[in-house]
Parts: structure tokens; C-alpha cells; sequence
């Protein structure tokens, strides 16, 4: 049985447990041969990885790596992840000819059963075998070219084909897929890997790569969570639960945190007690880290108990919380390896509601762009059919850069921009992301002079440009934020027109110049920094329409970011085309403007009652004033 593992000082002792688990429970083996990736492996930890294989009479081998930034023909960013994860694409040519297959192994696995079935397995004809994992985020899957209905394979343990690895020229195809997505994936090598090798991985029983927390899952809510799950018999899934051959210490619930209760913690600890880092202590042990560890445990018997509660925390906070780290640290291991090599990524985030044939419309035409990386459309949970449309259009264009995400309910413009936003920032790595309304029209110019702007300056979070109506021709887009008066009369349709003087900037501030700073703009077209958008939290979703510039502008503005307008360029806006086809009663726009207006007062203005009294009666005024314009004058609004 020939092995691989990758690793590097930082998990040398958790491979030394694997490793001791594997030869401890596989001795009947004639020969089983261990074979180390090293990356930043230390020659004192490579003795007492010996050390451990020679309590069983075992071969170990190293295998110096390098760097292995060196070995991609471009820059690459893995997220976070620890770019030892990345040594598994070149097993091909770094391992001996005479392997022809071999089995990989996560330095966080823990080997509890014979492995002896699983090294015999029939991959028939597949290049590698693996294990589904159903609960990863169906962002990810579609980031990759995954169907909802195609599986998703973990990378922790990989039995792998060697010599059709090698004369299918294997390692080409993960170098090249890893390159068309820019260098940056979610999970650097297991997204590699799915994505190059769709419909090429076998399906291994879940006993031989089960997840620690699956134990607290139903067969059923996996099933749920990804409806390719259902090849795997229910059977075979509880055979697994009870009885796994190779655990995986997947997620944060680590046996070698601090705090972690996890229930198979002793079993690693039971191991590393028989290695040479035998009185290892824990990692950390503040108290922070203890009571997310104990919240993190409760919310295994959660799964248990109530999985819709889980599964929620998961799609709210889960992916957002996980990609934030990873954001953070790519984007600053990204900085310290390699300064101002990698172009900056755009992603185009376009939210559809009952409107498909206008969606389509934009993206036929933008898809073209080669300033756009990525064009990702959210369709805001539409009761028309146009997810089916989308789909069609989508799969007719035949360009993978074209995404389409799919919302769960409308939350309004803030949750569906933030879906797109949050998948462009965090699966993509986009580094600036192109928020448009599907009732626009702009040049490819326009995107690199907007990107032009954010690069040149640090300072600025969001930017847009000049906004042309066909109807009002052309306008500044852009109006300072302005306190509870002026905001009450910038709701009322009279009274905004009545004193637009005193509510908007005045002619002679644009007059003459390139940019300029605003408060706020329009929301129909804007390019935001990514990094800080997600910062700031992105567009509040407690607001379904309306005000939702003014509080973005806030937000960004208390960060210490600025908002700015290119003056020199412009989009065309068909002003309200795709909300007059939604919300076609103009009472109930002005329901929604007042229920935004009265949130944004309260949470970001912070009125008093008495305040709040005054805001009532307003709103009521402007009743009045829709009733008598429209009913008596016969104004269009």
C-alpha cells in the first residue's frame, strides 16, 4: 500500500497521529510505503515522523516541494487555505514511476479500521475515488461549473489511479482548470480537483472519509442538502456512522483546540500520546475560544434535534463568517508573496425579480466584456418562471463566467445584492464587484475607468458615474445624506421637488470637474471594493426598497471610506423600469418608501418619540399628496 500525505511544521504532529493510526490498524499489510509532500517541513520534525514509522518497520520517504507558487504559471491565491494543500495536484510527477496508484491522506484524518477494502477498490476507470460532501455550500458547486445534481467530493481522502493520472496528463488539467478561474477558487485544491475532473471520480463509502460532525446528521437532512446524496443508500450512510474507517477532523471542532468537545477527541488524543509528541498541550485555551468551541458543540445537538435551525445558521452565517477568514488571510498572504502581480479581479452582480427577458438582455451583452471576470445574476426568488428562463439564456451562452444564484425568498434589493456581492467577494475573489440594475446600459469603458478610479484610490469604497434617463436626460447622481428633515422632505413626492434646491448638491459643486465625493448614489449602477464592502457588512437587509443608498453611504463613510462620481462617463438608466412592472401601484411604493424611511430614522438617525410622532403625521401628508396629484391633477408619477 503505497500512502501520501502533504505537510509542514504547522500539522507534522497531526500527521504523525494519522500516520500511527494507519499502520497501528493496518498490520497485516505486507508493505506499506509512506510518502511525505514537504513544504516547509523541518528536518527535526522529519526525525520524529521517522521515528514513528519505524515503530512499525515502515518506509518513509520525503519529498522536498519547494516552493510551490513556483510550480503554477501564474499567481495564485488559496484563500487562507495552507498552500501545503496544493501539493496533492503534483503527485503525478514527483512520485516514484513505480507507483501506479496510491491513496492520499489529510494530515486531519484519523485511520480507525482496515484499510484493506478501500486499497482494493475498483475505481473502474475513473481516475480517482472519493467522498461526497453533500454539506458544502451550493455557491461553491456552481463556482466550479457543478450542477445542483452533480456531486461534490472532498479532497481529505483521495484513492488515486496513478498511471491513468499520469497518461491522462492529469496534473495538466488541474493546472489548467486552477488557471481559468484566476488562481482563486473557495477550496484551492479540492475545487480544483471537482471542477477538472466532473464526472471522472468514483463515489467512495462515506466509512472511509467521515466527517466528525456528521454524526449528529440524518441520513435524510444530507440528503436534503444535496440531492446528489442520494446515490449514497441510506444504509450505507448509518453502516458509516457507526462504524468509519477514517474519520476527518473537518471544520473548527478540532481535538487539538482547547475547549473542543467533540466526541472523537480522545481517539486523537489516544494517539498522540503513543508519538513522539506525546504532552503536546492543546491550542489556545482562552476563553473566547472555549465559549465559541462550547456554542460551536451545542450546535451539533441542534443538528440533531432541529436540523431547519442549523441549516439556517449555516446559509446565514456560515459562509459568510468562513469566507471572511479566508478573505482576509489570501488576500494578505496574497500581498506578502506576491506584490502587484495578479490583475484585479471585477465580478457584474445583476438581481432579477420578474423580469427575465431585461436580464438577459444585459448579460447577452456584457458576457462580452473582457473587463469583466465574472458576471453572477441573483434571481430575488421570482414567482414568474424566470429562474427557467435564466437557466436557458445562461446555458445557451456557453461562457462560464456567466453564474446564476438562486435566492431562497425576496428579501428585497439589500438581500439580493448582498447574495451576488458576498459570492462575487468570497467564492470568486473578486477584488471590486459592478452592482447593476437590469434596466441599464453601459460600456465595457466605463468598467475600467471605474476600476481605474478604485485602484488609484485606497480611499474610495464605492464609485459611479454620471446617470442618463431617456426621459430626464442627463443627471449628476449623487446627494449628500442630510438629517431627519431633510430626509422627510426628500420623501414626500411634492415636497422633494418643491425644495430640490436645498436637498440636492448645488450646480456649481460638479461644475468644471472630473470626480467628485457624494454622500450617496444611485443604486442602479455602482462599482464597490469588495474588501470593504464586506467590511462594512454590505447593504442592510432589514430594508427591502429604499434608503438603502443613503444607509450604504453611511456605512461606508463611518469606516473612513469615501463615495465618488465619474463625471466624465455615464450609464443609461431606463429609470424604474423593472420596479414599475413589480410594484405598479404607486401607494404601495410609498408603503415601502415610508417602512424604509421609518427604519432608517430609527436605527441609523436614532429619533426620539416625539420625532417619531412628527414622521407619522408626515407620511400621512404625503398620502395626501399622492391622492390630490394623482387623483385630482391626474399626474403620472
Amino acid at each position: 500500500m503505497d500512502v501520501v500525505y502533504a505537510s509542514n511544521d504547522k500539522y507534522a504532529r497531526h500527521m504523525a497521529v494519522s500516520m500511527y493510526s494507519l499502520m497501528d490498524y493496518n498490520q497485516v499489510e505486507e508493505r506499506i510505503r509512506i510518502f511525505v509532500l514537504a513544504v516547509d517541513l523541518s528536518q527535526e520534525n522529519q526525525d520524529r515522523l521517522k521515528e514513528t514509522a519505524e515503530q512499525f518497520k515502515r518506509e518513509i520517504i520525503f519529498i522536498p516541494m519547494g516552493d510551490l507558487r513556483k510550480r503554477f504559471p501564474y499567481a495564485i491565491d488559496t484563500g487562507g487555505f495552507d498552500i501545503s494543500a496544493m501539493g496533492r495536484l503534483f503527485v503525478g510527477s514527483v512520485l516514484p514511476d513505480d507507483v501506479k496508484r496510491v491513496l492520499y491522506l489529510d494530515c486531519d484524518t484519523l485511520v480507525v479500521s482496515s484499510l484493506k477494502k478501500l486499497w482494493e477498490n475498483d475505481l473502474k476507470g475513473r481516475l480517482l475515488g472519493a467522498v461526497m460532501e453533500p454539506t458544502i455550500y451550493p455557491q461553491v458547486k456552481r463556482s466550479v461549473g457543478l450542477k445542483e445534481e452533480e456531486p461534490y467530493y472532498n479532497s481529505g481522502v483521495l484513492l488515486i489511479d496513478l498511471a491513468a493520472w499520469r497518461k491522462r496528463e492529469a496534473e495538466k488539467k488541474l493546472i489548467d482548470f486552477y488557471g481559468k478561474m484566476g488562481g482563486m477558487v473557495f477550496a484551492c485544491d479540492q475545487d480544483t480537483l471537482n471542477g477538472a475532473f466532473k464526472g471522472q471520480i468514483k463515489s467512495l463509502s462515506p466509512r472511509y472519509n467521515f466527517f466528525t460532525n456528521y454524526r449528529y446528521f440524518s441520513y435524510e437532512e444530507l440528503a436534503k442538502q444535496s440531492v446528489s446524496y442520494r446515490a449514497v443508500p441510506k444504509n450505507t450512510f448509518n453502516k458509516a456512522k457507526k462504524h468509519p474507517a477514517i474519520l476527518h477532523f473537518a471544520g473548527d471542532e478540532r481535538p487539538w483546540k482547547a475547549g473542543n468537545l467533540g466526541h472523537y477527541r480522545r481517539a486523537y488524543e489516544q494517539y498522540l500520546e503513543m508519538t513522539p509528541w506525546a504532552g503536546t498541550p492543546k491550542e489556545g485555551g482562552g476563553l473566547g475560544q472555549r465559549a465559541y468551541l462550547l456554542a460551536y458543540h451545542m450546535m451539533d445537538y441542534v443538528t440533531l434535534i432541529c436540523p431547519p435551525v442549523r441549516r439556517w445558521i449555516s446559509r446565514n452565517w456560515g459562509m459568510k463568517a468562513v469566507q471572511g477568514r479566508n478573505l482576509k488571510n489570501g488576500r494578505q498572504k496574497m500581498a506578502e508573496c506576491q506584490p502587484n502581480q495578479r490583475k484585479k479581479k471585477v465580478s457584474c452582480v445583476i438581481l432579477n425579480y420578474n423580469d427575465a427577458e431585461t436580464t438577459i438582455k444585459l448579460v447577452k451583452k456584457i458576457c462580452l466584456y473582457q473587463a469583466l471576470d465574472a458576471v453572477v445574476v441573483v434571481d430575488n426568488h421570482s414567482t414568474d418562471g424566470s429562474v427557467r428562463k435564466l437557466k436557458a439564456a445562461i446555458e445557451g451562452l456557453g461562457r462560464e463566467q456567466v453564474i446564476l444564484l438562486e435566492a431562497e425568498k425576496n428579501g428585497g434589493y439589500g438581500a439580493g445584492n448582498n447574495l451576488g456581492i458576498f459570492y462575487s467577494c468570497q467564492v470568486l475573489y473578486a477584488d471590486y464587484v459592478l452592482i447593476a440594475n437590469p434596466d441599464v446600459e453601459f460600456s465595457e469603458r466605463l468598467i475600467w475607468r471605474l476600476k481605474g478610479l478604485l485602484e488609484a484610490n485606497p480611499d474610495f469604497g464605492a464609485v459611479s458615474a454620471a446617470m442618463k434617463d431617456p426621459v430626464y436626460g442627463r443627471q449628476k447622481n449623487g446627494w449628500p445624506i442630510l438629517g431627519l428633515w431633510g430626509n422627510l422632505a426628500r420623501s414626500g413626492p411634492v415636497c422633494r421637488r418643491l425644495f430640490r434646491g436645498l436637498l440636492e448638491y448645488r450646480e456649481g459643486y460638479f461644475k468644471g470637474k472630473k470626480v467628485v465625493l457624494a454622500d450617496a448614489v444611485h443604486g442602479s449602477l455602482l462599482m464597490v471594493d469588495g474588501q470593504k464592502m464586506v467590511e462594512c457588512g454590505g447593504y442592510d437587509e432589514a430594508v427591502f426598497l429604499y434608503h438603502e443608498e443613503e444607509i450604504l453611504g453611511r456605512k461606508l463613510k463611518q469606516k473612513g471610506y469615501q463615495t465618488a462620481i465619474l463625471l466624465t462617463d455615464y450609464y443609461v438608466h431606463r429609470h424604474s423600469e423593472s420596479i414599475s412592472k413589480t410594484y405598479q401601484d404607486i401607494w404601495q411604493r410609498q408603503k415601502i418608501r415610508n417602512q424604509s424611511a421609518m427604519y432608517y430614522y430609527k436605527q441609523y438617525l436614532t429619533i426620539n418619540p416625539l420625532q417619531e410622532l412628527a414622521v407619522r403625521a408626515f407620511f400621512q401628508a404625503v398620502r395626501l399628496e399622492i391622492w390630490f396629484c394623482s387623483k385630482v391633477l391626474k399626474l403620472s408619477w
